[in-house]
């Protein structure tokens, strides 16, 4: 009689447990992990906007310089033209 009870208790002990997890992979489901896959599109979406952002600094230093040696090509120039 005392096992059967045991046996029942822990039943009831089980059931209980397996509706908790239950409970739990529902929520993981439906609220967590749409939350983590949005969460990672906008992580992907800023490491892609970071890195055009860089590579838009880094032609706009090379675009600089660029000008920076016209200017002074053209500068040097107009001297050689006024020594002339």
């Amino acid at each position: 009689r005392m096992y059967e009870t045991k046996k029942e208790g822990a039943l009831k002990t089980l059931t209980k447990k397996e509706a908790k997890v239950a409970e739990i992979d529902k929520v993981l489901e439906e609220e967590i992990m749409p939350a983590l896959e949005k969460l990672r599109k906008e992580r992907a979406a800023y490491m892609e906007w970071s890195s055009q952002n860089a590579t838009l600094e880094r032609l706009r230093r090379f675009c600089a310089a660029y000008q920076f040696v016209q200017a002074e090509r053209e500068q040097e120039a107009c001297a050689e033209g006024i020594e002339e």
